[in-house]
């Protein structure tokens, strides 16, 4: 008689003879309860919240059964996990752990490594709900494991920790949910001078959700004979997410 670690298990026996007991009892480490009666000679015992091997006797007066045991499968189970996350270095955020948090909010490009500490555990895998994949961890020892993957959209993910004992794993699900990388605005006016026609003037606002590196002003020039050129000057360098801007054009 097999039961998974922490569930409910219940046994029965029957009876027979010429004179049937109202009561049968079953004898657990010294101790006896009282069985449930199922019918004439049919009796039943539930074993609750069943954590190891338990051995056991059914009596009736001096009537006892042999010895028989219930033979516990350990069950596996996560104890402990964190999450790395690796985020994109031009955003300029400090990486960080989480502990036993499974649903989290990042940004685009971001390095997740799950590190998981488990019992009675031979596997863990995670599955992804975007290409419905099976990805299987590295085990690093006999209770640790790890897995790496980097995050482009929102997703779901289930974790499944499993061993041989158990058919079926259980798992649990989470969700993560992306900041997506907007592009840099820019917004641009431009003028001629009132007095010098060959003077233009531009200005305008440029910014970013993760902050400016340049903005740079860009032009071709394409002479008589058909020739051209391309020249960039830089305008300003911000390090800020919003900044403002002007140029000078002398055609």
């Amino acid at each position: 008689m097999d039961v998974v670690q922490y569930e409910d298990f219940t046994v029965t026996t029957t009876v027979d003879g010429e004179a049937l007991p109202e009561e049968v009892f079953i004898d657990i480490d010294d101790f006896q309860y009282r069985m449930k009666k199922e019918g004439a000679n049919l009796f039943s015992y539930t074993f609750k919240n069943v954590q190891k091997d338990v051995a056991f006797e059914f009596f009736s007066g001096r009537v006892r059964s042999k010895e028989s045991k219930i033979n516990v499968l350990l069950k596996p189970k996560l104890t402990e996990f964190d999450l790395y996350l690796n985020y994109p270095d031009y955003i300029g955020r400090r990486d960080e752990s989480l502990n036993n948090v499974g649903d989290v909010l990042i940004p685009q490009g971001t390095v997740i490594t799950w590190n998981f500490n488990a019992e009675n555990t031979e596997a863990v895998d995670l599955q992804f709900a975007s290409n419905n994949k099976i990805y299987n961890s590295e085990r690093r020892s006999d209770s640790r494991y790890r897995l790496s993957k980097k995050i482009m959209k929102d997703d779901l993910y289930k974790i499944f920790f499993s061993n041989s004992f158990i058919p079926i794993p259980d798992s649990v699900t989470y969700s993560i949910n992306v900041s997506p990388d907007q592009y840099p605005e820019i917004t641009v006016e431009s003028f001629k001078d009132s007095i010098e026609n060959n003077v233009m003037y531009f200005i305008g606002n440029a910014s970013d959700d993760y902050g400016l590196v340049s903005v740079n002003f860009n032009y071709t020039v394409t002479r008589a004979d058909g020739t051209q050129s391309t020249k960039k000057e830089l305008l300003v360098n911000p390090k800020s997410r919003e900044t403002q801007y002007n140029y000078t054009l002398d055609i």
